[in-house]
């Protein structure tokens, strides 16, 4: 069973619609990020889009069975007697796969794609173990 994450198209439409209509204006919103997961024989790869964001903005932490990803990045724009702020924050939380090592995860940050790359579990006990049939 991999339910990685909770990624539903509603919300990310209302999130495009959203920033659409109210773009311009200069408050800080919530983004839900674009993700897919990569499922390999040996690991789970969460790929999260995250433009703007830098790898202080982000915080990933693990408890029990849940990913939890948090960030806030801020933008600060000044012109001529006018000052900008806005704030974008991220507040997902994944469930994540029993068989997933969880002390072994690790986080990559390149060109506004954050990849978390999630090792399983590897237990000799598990591996597909041929049964020879006796005459």
């Amino acid at each position: 069973m991999l339910t990685l994450f909770n990624h539903t198209p509603l919300k990310s439409n209302w999130n495009f619609l959203f920033d659409e209509l109210f773009g311009d204006l200069e408050i800080g919103f919530h983004r839900i990020p674009l993700a897919h997961t990569i499922c390999q024989d040996n690991k789970y790869i969460l790929c999260l889009e995250v433009p703007g964001f830098n790898e202080k903005d982000i915080q990933i932490k693990v408890q029990n069975d849940k990913l939890i990803v948090r960030g806030k990045h801020e933008i600060t724009e000044e012109e001529i007697g006018y000052k900008s702020e806005q704030a974008m924050t991220l507040n997902q939380i994944y469930t994540i796969p029993s068989d997933i090592s969880q002390d072994k995860i690790e986080a990559k940050l390149k060109n506004g794609i954050l990849n978390i790359i999630m090792p399983k579990i590897i237990d000799n006990k598990q591996k597909l173990k041929e049964i020879p049939i006796k005459v």
